[in-house]
């Protein structure tokens, strides 16, 4: 599994919003982009995890499964780094928490930039982190 993320290869699972795989390699869906797209852009006018599902809910937006986008899918929208381009892998240590908001990464995380298309801005995705970790200190 190192080797094909070393060769940026879709490792298995689900592939993130906005994203579909075709041959192993990530290939973003547009119609999926245009809600992440959607996301940073609210997220980063200021709006909250609740006006984001609401302004979704009412363009039309839902999850995979069909459902309107719950808070707690945003956060992990907003923190995914393939979103502007980074190609991750083994980025959740292994703990027994009951969400994959660690801040922390394992000895064995494998990061490369620029490895898969980017569906926003380095400057777009980087300004969400700060704006989050500003958030989170209040």
């Amino acid at each position: 599994m190192n080797e094909n993320a070393y060769k940026t290869i879709f490792n298995g699972g689900y592939a993130p919003l906005g994203y579909k795989i075709v041959d192993k390699h990530y290939v973003i869906d547009e119609k999926e982009a245009e809600a992440v797209r959607l996301i940073f852009n609210l997220y980063l006018d200021g709006k909250g995890y609740g006006e984001i599902c609401l302004a979704l809910a009412a363009r039309g937006y839902t999850t995979r499964s069909g459902k309107n986008f719950p808070k707690n899918s945003l956060h992990d929208i907003l923190r995914n780094e393939r979103y502007m381009g980074t190609y991750t892998f083994n980025r959740v240590p292994k703990a027994k928490r009951r969400n994959s908001h660690s801040y922390a990464r394992p000895n064995d995380f494998i990061s490369i930039p620029d490895a898969i298309p980017a569906i926003v801005s380095k400057e777009t995705f980087l300004a969400a982190q700060e704006k989050m970790l500003l958030n989170k200190k209040t």
